[in-house]
């Protein structure tokens, strides 16, 4: 579990992989977060701008070959607000 409060940044870099042949790694979501401006991919790392409650969901990391593929899991938490008004 990733647990983040909520208007921060945070950055995953769950995916990391390698292998005697080419491992291409992609960032899956349950949400539609990854269709999000705020989210960034940068190679095997994850930067979520900006977090909001509805941000809470399961991410996953496929890391794949032509040998098969593995699959990272971690959930999103988002805890409080930032701010108190």
């Amino acid at each position: 579990m990733v647990e983040v409060e909520n208007s921060r940044r945070r950055e995953l870099t769950a995916c990391v992989s390698s292998g005697v042949v080419s491992v291409s790694s992609r960032w899956l979501c349950t949400a539609g977060l990854l269709l999000d401006s705020r989210a960034v991919v940068d190679g095997n790392r994850l930067t979520i701008l900006n977090v909001k409650r509805a941000d809470a969901q399961m991410l996953q990391c496929n890391a794949s070959n032509i040998h098969g593929y593995l699959l990272a899991s971690a959930y999103l938490n988002i805890l409080g607000n930032a701010s108190v008004t």
